[in-house]
């Protein structure tokens, strides 16, 4: 395995996060304690490194929903953004690209997934660009579903519901959360 830190090839269009392996967990700039996430070829740090947290064994996920060709599960294990990106990558797609979800109608089907509990889905605030991406490197527009909260550097979408449809949080990447992976094309 790679020292930590090192960077590891990704597929083109893909997210990555500047995450360094400290005693304490992981975080994302150094003086910040958070993380700077871009859209780019290469990801610091390796699957299942040193210091990391991923889940090597696929859970039963609580809850799973098809839609357009893609298979949702939300996994009720809380990591933060950059270790669910890892086991979604790993165990599934990616993390939950939304972007074919961009209606009222399809935002409906997504409230069996949600909970007043906020789940991490593959949306965050890219550096490199200055707005929103999604890990998949799928392009970004606004869901007509839910208003979006104010992103910055180091904050990473999450999808909850106290109403019947779903809404967008946003919130610290190394927060500790359940996720939303998805399995297709």
């Amino acid at each position: 395995s790679k020292p930590r830190g090192q960077p590891v090839q990704r597929p083109r269009g893909r997210a990555m996060c500047e995450w360094r392996a400290h005693s304490k967990g992981w975080s994302g700039k150094e003086e910040a304690g958070e993380a700077a996430c871009v859209a780019d070829e290469s990801s610091l740090g390796s699957r299942g490194g040193r210091g990391s947290r991923v889940l090597t064994a696929s859970p039963v996920p609580a809850r799973q929903l098809m839609n357009s060709g893609r298979n949702f599960s939300r996994v009720e294990v809380e990591l933060s953004w950059s270790e669910a990106l890892r086991y979604c990558r790993l165990h599934h797609t990616d993390l939950a690209d939304l972007q074919s979800m961009n209606s009222v109608h399809s935002a409906g089907a997504l409230y069996s997934l949600t909970r007043s509990t906020h789940a991490w889905i593959g949306l965050f605030f890219n550096v490199s660009v200055q707005g929103l991406s999604w890990s998949s490197g799928s392009a970004f527009s606004a869901p007509v579903w839910s208003s979006l909260p104010i992103f910055k550097e180091g904050l990473c979408a999450t999808l909850y519901s106290i109403s019947v449809f779903p809404s967008l949080g946003a919130t610290s990447c190394t927060a500790q959360k359940p996720f939303i992976c998805y399995y297709g094309v």
